[in-house]
């Protein structure tokens, strides 16, 4: 006949820190100091079992306050699994959820405190921002302050411009420079890549928008002229809105108020769209 049983070092830390959870959760309800005078109900005692999704048995079967809310039990149910990090859960009894405490459930289901309650528990989603700790590279290069960044469409290949008014080509996986586009006058304010990677835009101080050969560093046609203040932004036309495939057009926004539209095979503006207090910003 088995007189005893072993239990691990970690299993006792385990049901000590429950235990400890389950202390202080009923020594605040019956605290004098609490604003409220707990009820009979409140200070009765149910056992409890929590349950997977998938039905497995988790822990041993507890006993627990009846007016234990979702928060309280999401604490003992993270001491239970030994998680690091406190996870989120939502928790059922006979497929209903725990939303109050558990003697509202008990009283609403007419469950017996002389039986076991099963507890189902479901992990909630969750989300983290993770902030970036380190930076993975730098890029020397530019003699100014950059003013504009944008990938291409397989972000293989990062492009620049800055107040040396110049852009750059960068290899973003050996982190160096490919090619240098001179050409613009003064800041390189927006810069783009084209949908299918073909062409980068550029615009800056000098009131000219650039178009740009990023596989060769080369100028693709002659600067597009019609604003009369500097670039803010531009931007190309989704490539799915062209006829042939290919990236066309690309429209420009100035300080002047103006939105202009390029045809950036001929470098002509096919139309100018213009407010009487519009500036245009993005």
């Amino acid at each position: 006949v088995c007189t005893h049983i072993t239990i691990s070092t970690k299993q006792w830390s385990i049901v000590l820190s429950i235990l400890f959870i389950l202390f202080s959760m009923t020594a605040v309800a019956a605290s004098p100091q609490a604003s409220f005078v707990p009820s009979a109900q409140s200070q009765s005692r149910i056992f409890a079992q929590f349950r997977s999704q998938e039905g497995e048995v988790k822990g041993p079967q507890l006993e627990v306050p009846l007016d234990l809310t979702p928060k309280q039990l999401n604490a003992v149910l993270n001491e239970l699994l030994g998680n690091e990090r406190t996870e989120p859960y939502s928790f059922f009894v006979n497929d209903q959820e725990v939303c109050g405490t558990l003697a509202e459930l008990v009283e609403s289901q007419k469950l017996s405190t002389e039986e076991v309650v099963s507890i189902l528990y479901q992990p909630q989603a969750t989300f983290r921002v993770v902030a970036v700790t380190r930076c993975s590279g730098t890029l020397p290069g530019h003699t100014e302050a950059i003013l504009c960044v944008a990938f291409s469409p397989d972000c293989q290949t990062l492009l620049t411009g800055a107040g040396d008014a110049t852009l750059r080509v960068w290899d973003v996986n050996t982190e160096t420079p490919v090619f240098t586009l001179k050409g613009h006058t003064s800041w390189v304010l927006c810069c783009a890549f084209s949908p299918d990677g073909r062409l980068a835009a550029s615009g800056g101080m000098d009131k000219d928008a650039r178009l740009w050969d990023p596989r060769t560093g080369q100028p693709a046609g002659r600067p597009l002229k019609g604003h009369t203040k500097w670039l803010t932004s531009l931007a190309w036309e989704p490539i799915h809105l062209s006829l042939d495939g290919a990236s066309r057009r690309l429209v420009t926004a100035s300080k002047d108020g103006s939105l202009r539209v390029w045809d950036a095979a001929t470098g002509a503006s096919s139309a100018v769209l213009a407010g009487d207090a519009a500036r245009g910003t993005s």
